[in-house]
C-alpha cells in the first residue's frame, strides 16, 4: 500500500502535516519526476525509432520502386523484342508462302514444258517414221529406176549392136 493511501485527505484531517509526510510527498514528487523523465526519454526514443523505421521503410520503398521500374523496363524491352520477333516470323511465313507458290508455279510450268516436249517428241517420232517410210519408198523407187535404167541401157546396146 502506498503512503498516499494511508493518509486521509487534507480536508478531512484536523491535524497538521507531520515532517514524515513532507518526506513522502518529496519522494513521490521525485518518483513522479523520474517517471516523467523516463516517459519523456521513452517518447524521444520511440519517436527516434519511428523516424528510423519510417526512413528505412521509405528507403525500401524507393528501392522497390526503382526495382519495379527496372523490371518494367526489362519487360518492355522483352515485349518489344517479342513483337519484333513476331513481325519477323510473319514476314518469314509470308516469304515462305510466296516461295511455295513460286515453287508450285515452277512445277506446273515444268510439267507443261515436259508435256509439250513429249508431244513434240511424239510428233518428231511420227515425222521420222513417215520420213523413214518415204526414204524406204524413195530408195525402192530409185532402185527400180536404176534397174530400169540398166534395162534401158542393155536394150539400147542390144539395139545398136
Amino acid at each position: 500500500v502506498s503512503p498516499s493511501h494511508s493518509r486521509p485527505p487534507a480536508s478531512h484531517s484536523s491535524r497538521p502535516p507531520v515532517d514524515g509526510d513532507d518526506t513522502g510527498v518529496a519522494q513521490r514528487s521525485a518518483e513522479h519526476r523520474r517517471r516523467s523523465q523516463e516517459a519523456a526519454t521513452c517518447e524521444v526514443e520511440a519517436r527516434a525509432e519511428l523516424a528510423r523505421v519510417t526512413q528505412q521503410a521509405a528507403a525500401r520503398d524507393l528501392e522497390a520502386q526503382a526495382e519495379l521500374e527496372a523490371t518494367k523496363a526489362v519487360a518492355f524491352d522483352r515485349e518489344r523484342q517479342l513483337s519484333d520477333a513476331l513481325r519477323q516470323k510473319e514476314a518469314l511465313v509470308h516469304k515462305l508462302h510466296q516461295t511455295q507458290l513460286a515453287h508450285a508455279r515452277a512445277l506446273a510450268d515444268q510439267a507443261a514444258i515436259e508435256r509439250r516436249l513429249r508431244e513434240a517428241q511424239a510428233r518428231l517420232n511420227a515425222q521420222n517414221t513417215v520420213q523413214q517410210a518415204d526414204a524406204r519408198k524413195l530408195a525402192e523407187t530409185l532402185a527400180q529406176l536404176d534397174a530400169l535404167k540398166g534395162e534401158l541401157r542393155d536394150s539400147q546396146m542390144h539395139r545398136h549392136c
